[in-house]
């Protein structure tokens, strides 16, 4: 988490742990201004989380005057893999982000485009957003198990419809 957090009277940073107790049926929404990637939650029964941001122009800053709300439930960490093949998304005006995230600390990434590749280690709750800027295909391959997801925005219109979706 990026800053602090403000929930039920109580000011939260970057190691506190917030608990709660939900019955079957009951949800959670934890509404916010920091960015909470990399947080680690957990359930002593199955949970589905889901992610997201009500306004996400602030990732891409050259269209700070529209947002694009998005949503997307998050792959449990023993169901994230090490290799992906991220696709060319051919939309009129993509500013497509690609965001790796790692939950064990000296995690080596390497991100292949056509042209050039790169390697990064990150750390536990870690996290990488890289522009994607080529025409094709992006490989991606890590030695420990990493989630990857793509944010497009302005997909269909110079300002409108984006989406995130998580690469599996």
């Amino acid at each position: 988490m990026a800053g602090t957090l403000f929930y039920n009277g109580h000011t939260y940073s970057n190691t506190d742990i917030i608990s709660v107790e939900l019955n079957k049926g009951m949800t959670f929404i934890l509404s916010h201004k920091s960015d909470l990637t990399g947080t680690y939650i957990k359930g002593s029964k199955q949970i589905s989380v889901i992610s997201g941001n009500q306004c996400a122009f602030a990732w891409f800053s050259d269209y700070s005057l529209d947002c694009d709300p998005l949503r997307e439930q998050l792959i449990p960490i023993n169901k994230w893999g090490k290799e992906f093949i991220v696709p060319f998304l051919n939309f009129k005006d993509p500013k497509s982000i690609l965001r790796i995230v790692a939950n064990e600390s000296n995690t080596r990434v390497l991100v292949v485009d056509n042209s050039t590749s790169s390697t990064r280690v990150l750390s536990h709750g870690n996290f990488i957003d890289i522009q994607m800027t080529t025409d094709g295909p992006l490989y991606v391959n890590s030695n420990r198990p990493i989630q990857v997801s793509l944010i497009v925005n302005g997909a269909f219109s110079r300002s409108r419809n984006g989406f995130m979706s998580l690469v599996h």
